[in-house]
């Protein structure tokens, strides 16, 4: 163990794209979605459309699958200035059902290293997620790795406030929890600054969203995969 991390209870460990990938299925969808609407833009100009769109319905619709159609649906009907047809409208729908319908593949080394967090009996293991709360713990009891964990935890977003709420429930303080994840904006930046623990496993795709400026921190651990974790927890 990190001799800094002595005092550690509890492990927030974020699960789209810590656990289970999940970046690339929005990726394959939005690349069909972009051949679908060829007829009125190019890709690029769908793209960038989309995206301005979701960040407009993000503080009202939430993060995941049901907000990405509904994006997807109100996009394409800017985009053709409202004469997409039905049926086009119809595939939309399909391609966010078929995310939604996507298997749960959890990441490299991801069900040995929790095994042994589990085998532990040092910490909390809790799924500490934002998005959707049915669409995420669907994908968390898909995931054949339920049962490692000691809870799961959806929230509508990753601040500060959140981390501080799950210091209230276990009755810890900031500095006693570590977070896990890929995200440095959602999973390492807010407990970071309430002065906790975050280790960054950068995956190879990121949300445009997810992005921040990354910095250097004395309670900032950067590892490449997940079962580098052993070697600090």
């Amino acid at each position: 163990m990190h001799n800094k991390l002595h005092d550690i209870r509890l492990l927030a460990i974020d699960a789209d794209d810590t656990l289970w990938e999940n970046q690339v299925n929005f990726e394959a969808a939005q690349h069909l979605y972009c051949k679908l609407l060829r007829p009125w833009a190019d890709e690029q100009t769908v793209r960038d459309s989309l995206y301005k769109v979701e960040c407009r319905n993000m503080p009202l619709t939430g993060y995941g699958t049901k907000s990405f159609t509904l994006s997807l649906i109100e996009n394409a009907i800017e985009l053709t200035d409202h004469k997409i047809p039905a049926e086009k409208i119809h595939e939309i729908l399909k391609i966010g059902y078929a995310i939604m319908n996507q298997p749960v593949k959890l990441l490299s080394g991801v069900q040995e290293t929790m095994e042994q967090l589990f085998k532990s009996q040092k910490y909390y293991l809790v799924c500490f997620t934002k998005g959707d709360a049915k669409e995420q713990e669907d994908k968390f009891f898909k995931s054949g790795i339920s049962e490692l964990f000691s809870n799961i935890i959806v929230t509508s977003d990753k601040h500060e406030w959140e981390f501080r709420r799950l210091c209230l429930y276990y009755d810890i303080k900031p500095e006693q929890i570590v977070s896990i994840g890929n995200s440095f904006k959602s999973d390492i930046h807010p407990i970071v600054t309430l002065g906790g623990w975050g280790i960054h496993i950068p995956y190879n795709r990121l949300w445009q969203y997810d992005h921040i400026e990354e910095y250097e921190h004395d309670h900032v651990i950067q590892l490449q995969q997940f079962s580098d974790i052993l070697q600090y927890l």
